[in-house]
């Protein structure tokens, strides 16, 4: 559709293919695009809109109700469950409030959410097992749909990334950090004190996912409710012998200290975390 005119008229249109230039004046005008426009005006129009990537648009003097997409409120449970990895994961959607999720390789409970949400934005999704050479091409056979973009997600296990949601930064491969979260605690009993004279993770360095991507120990001796940054390290690209360690952070006693370590993308996998105290 190259150029659509509407003087004064009650219009309806409902296109697949992109109109370069649509204008409208004084009209009832109600239009719904798979695809958006390069170029709207209206003037003294009664205006709807239902479109999934809306462009550009120039309303003068109008009234315009606009229904996008996005994630409503959803209050029914679901449950489902993938191997990923060579682990087997039971995932809880408990109504768009949280996602959470149950390792049943290594007993650990998992929260996956958004960067802005409390909530994953995968809904349900299995393994695809006739998948055929889409495994090996996306790192995975665990698709997953997207209750807010309406988008299949194939998970990848070794990205250290996510895709974006627009179609145009994913042609752009631009990528989209999101923090990866490890928490564990050491005990104390009594008056007991330890030593706390340097920390090391033992993990997988020089691979980033990207350059500046890093590594950060907090850690809490009041039973999480505040924590403090021992400071942020970034990975450097193949240097794979890399020491990722914090040192002097004090002592801690009872009931213990909470370490969290938060990463970007900077490391694929966490072996352990111990601490020098002699």
């Amino acid at each position: 559709m190259a150029d659509v005119t509407v003087p004064q008229g009650g219009y309806l249109a409902a296109v697949r293919q992109s109109a370069i230039d649509v204008r409208t004046s004084q009209a009832d005008y109600l239009v719904a695009y798979n695809i958006p426009t390069e170029n709207l005006a209206a003037s003294f129009a009664g205006f709807m809109v239902v479109d999934n990537n809306p462009a550009t648009i120039k309303v003068e003097q109008a009234f315009m109700f606009a229904l996008v997409r996005g994630n409503i409120y959803n209050p029914r449970l679901r449950a489902w469950w993938f191997e990923l990895d060579a682990h087997e994961i039971f995932i809880l959607n408990l109504g768009g409030e949280k996602t959470i999720g149950y390792d049943l390789t290594t007993e650990k409970w998992l929260w996956w959410s958004n960067p802005t949400d409390l909530h994953w934005r995968a809904c349900c999704g299995t393994n695809w097992v006739q998948s055929g050479s889409v495994a090996f091409g996306h790192g995975s056979d665990v698709v997953v749909g997207d209750d807010s973009s309406g988008i299949l997600w194939i998970l990848d296990p070794m990205q250290g990334y996510d895709d974006p949601l627009s179609a145009a930064a994913r042609a752009e491969g631009t990528p989209v950090p999101f923090p990866r979260v490890a928490t564990g605690q050491t005990i104390t009993r009594g008056r007991e004190f330890i030593s706390c004279y340097e920390v090391y993770l033992t993990c997988l360095p020089g691979e980033p996912a990207f350059t500046g991507a890093q590594i950060e120990l907090l850690y809490s001796d009041d039973a999480g409710r505040s924590y403090v940054s021992a400071g942020a390290i970034v990975v450097e690209e193949g240097n794979y012998q890399q020491e990722i360690s914090w040192k002097s952070l004090g002592q801690f006693g009872a009931p213990g200290r909470l370490f969290r370590i938060v990463d970007n993308g900077a490391i694929r996998q966490i072996y352990d975390l111990s601490i020098a105290n002699g």
